[in-house]
């Protein structure tokens, strides 16, 4: 898909789709059960997120198999349906709550499926009243010398699902929780951490591994970037903007898929 955006070349797409109808064809992501492997749910939701994201983009390719991309999208929403339902069930509000409200919002758009789309929005609100007064996601903050890892872990689904709901004329990124917060806080805190790592004492001891050289930890700041004033944006986060992003459970190359301009007609207008 990332080769598709750079060269706009239709045989990238149709691999691209072909890898896709290959997972929808053997019914993938679907045979498992969170209470004998968490990972396996973990697994179906980054990897749901990164099909969805990815699909989003090539349907924009007029050449691709529309029965086929209407089968995949198919199968899509039944794994959507089938991960939030063990969602539903359990009390797991954190970071992998938010990455399976990314699948469920991203698919919702590409099936037209409002159940979805509405169950990915109510996943950011709550996300965002959970933020503590300083701007930190409190289950983020207990995961000890990752803290620092997990705001921004937890951010990167967070504002992918934003701009799906700016596309379909939902303003999340004005959003504002019952305290005043809004994801400005989560974003704002993250880069002062990075500044000044000693702040995670209030919530833990320990020392922080820091990993913000990875290609991912900045990833969601490609598309933040856009709906905030670069005055705003702390200058830890800008400085990781510097180099390009690559994030494999939000698409891929994050910088490539920033930006794309998608047609008036894209299918992710609802």
């Amino acid at each position: 898909m990332n080769q598709w955006l750079v060269t706009y070349s239709k045989e990238e797409a149709q691999c691209a789709q072909q890898q896709i109808d290959a997972w929808a064809n053997a019914n993938t992501l679907l045979d498992y059960d969170p209470k004998e492997s968490s990972q396996a749910w973990y697994q179906v939701e980054w990897t749901l997120s990164s099909i969805a994201i990815s699909e989003s983009v090539l349907v924009n390719e007029p050449s691709l198999d529309q029965a086929q991309i209407k089968r995949d999208i198919q199968w899509m929403n039944k794994v959507a349906h089938r991960t939030i339902e063990f969602d539903k069930a359990g009390t797991q509000t954190n970071n992998h709550h938010y990455w399976r409200g990314l699948a469920a919002i991203s698919t919702g758009v590409l099936s037209s499926d409002d159940k979805l789309f509405d169950w990915g929005v109510g996943v950011y609100k709550q996300s965002i009243n959970e933020l503590d007064q300083r701007g930190a996601l409190p289950q983020e903050m207990a995961r000890h010398e990752r803290a620092i890892h997990y705001q921004s872990f937890a951010l990167q689904p967070l504002v992918p699902l934003a701009q799906f709901a700016e596309r379909q004329h939902v303003s999340l990124y004005q959003y504002h929780s019952p305290s005043g917060r809004t994801v400005n806080d989560a974003v704002n805190f993250l880069g002062e951490a990075l500044a000044h790592p000693a702040i995670i004492k209030a919530y833990t001891p320990d020392e922080q591994m820091i990993d913000d050289k990875g290609s991912d930890f900045f990833s969601f700041a490609e598309f933040y970037s856009h709906q905030v004033a670069p005055a705003q944006i702390p200058v830890t986060i800008l400085e990781g903007l510097h180099k390009p992003t690559f994030a494999t459970r939000v698409g891929g190359n994050t910088t490539v898929i920033d930006g794309y301009v998608p047609p008036a007609n894209q299918a992710g207008n609802k």
